[in-house]
Parts: structure tokens; C-alpha cells; sequence
């Protein structure tokens, strides 16, 4: 969920990783905080940074993210002197398992969907159509926008961030496309995709 890459490979960059932290409770004053997480996505990086490479070190694959894990469950639990497969297990059952785990995608479109949510769209509707329809370049019809489009409401609303970063404008624009067919451009965001992903960048900020 915290990983997406326009060329299709899994990779968690710095907003992505530092937002997963967030959500799954790892900050603990005086004990592990934002600069030791930083800190902790650098360690884990493989190989030494080159002029040629780099690039690579500004995300984190899997085999860097599961060493991540590692060296955070270490850093958490460390004063409660148990083996570090221990601290691994309650880093996954207390933190990870417990508040990051939404993997039933009908409920967590659901949450989202929920009366009180529908209530705040219904209100704010014609102003969230009147955005669609200016920033809708696509020539298609019904409008729809463009993953281009729907960067620049983002960055037009002064949403984009080190946290909130362009990877996660991509990332929300790839879940909430609907189930793709011959008459379904995946490339494209129809206008109830673009009120589910409102709502998703609400939850993200």
C-alpha cells in the first residue's frame, strides 16, 4: 500500500516510509522519533552511494525495507531486553498488524464511502464537479482526468509535500481506479475515482 513506482516496481521513497511510521505508531518520545527513522531509511540503504546510483537511494526496495523493520523493532524494544526475533514479532502484532493492515479493500471503500463522508461530498458536489470539469484536459467523454491533471490539482492546491510527495499523488490516482475493461482507460480518472481519491488524500494528510 505505502509503495509505488511509475515504472512498476515496489519501492518506498522517504514520504512514503516516514508516513507508514506515522500510521503504524512507531514515533515514541525519548524513545525512537522522526531523525532516527530518517536516520534508520539511510542505514538500510544497500551498497555504498555513488554518482551513477545514487537515484536508488532515494527509495527503498524490499529486501531495504524488511532490514528497516529490523533496525526499528531493535531501536523500539530495545530497553525491554528481548531477542531481536522477539522484537520483530511485537513490532508486526502491535504496531504494523494493528494499524496498518486495511487489506479488505470492500471495507476500507466502504469506510470511505460512509453516510458521514457522502454528507460532506454531497454538500461541496457542484464546487468538486465546477474543479473536475476546469482541469479535465482529456478529450474523452464522459471528462476525465489525467494522472497530469490530477498532479496539478494537487500541486495548484499547495497539497504536495516531503510527506505528501509526487510518488503519492501517483500512488492514489493507481487505487482508485476501478476494475479495468476494453471501455475503461486505466490512465484515466472518471469523476466518482476522483471523489474516492479526495478522500484518500484527506486520510494521507
Amino acid at each position: 500500500f505505502y509503495s509505488f513506482c511509475e515504472d512498476g516496481t515496489s519501492a518506498m521513497e522517504p514520504g512514503e516510509y516516514l508516513k507508514f511510521c506515522q500510521h503504524a505508531k512507531i514515533f515514541e518520545k525519548g524513545v525512537i522519533g522522526r531523525p532516527r527513522c530518517q536516520m534508520i531509511f539511510s542505514d538500510s540503504q544497500y551498497g555504498p552511494i555513488t554518482a551513477d546510483n545514487w537515484s536508488e537511494h532515494l527509495r527503498m526496495d524490499p529486501n531495504e525495507w524488511i532490514e528497516a523493520l529490523i533496525r526499528i523493532a531493535h531501536a523500539k524494544f530495545a530497553k525491554h531486553a528481548i531477542p531481536i526475533a522477539g522484537a520483530l514479532e511485537k513490532l508486526i502484532t502491535q504496531h504494523i498488524s494493528k494499524h496498518c493492515m486495511l487489506t479488505d479493500l470492500d471495507e476500507f471503500y466502504n469506510t470511505i464511502r460512509c453516510r458521514k463522508v457522502q454528507q460532506v461530498i454531497n454538500e461541496y458536489r457542484p464546487l468538486i464537479a465546477e474543479v473536475f470539469l476546469k482541469y479535465a484536459t482529456s478529450l474523452e467523454r464522459p471528462p476525465q482526468l489525467s494522472m497530469g491533471d490530477f498532479k496539478r490539482i494537487m500541486m495548484d492546491c499547495q497539497l504536495i509535500d516531503s510527506v505528501f510527495t509526487h510518488v503519492a499523488v501517483q500512488q492514489i490516482f493507481a487505487k482508485v481506479q476501478g476494475p479495468s475493461d476494453e471501455d475503461d482507460d486505466v490512465t484515466t480518472m472518471h469523476f466518482n475515482e476522483f471523489l474516492d481519491a479526495l478522500v484518500l488524500v484527506s486520510v494521507f494528510k
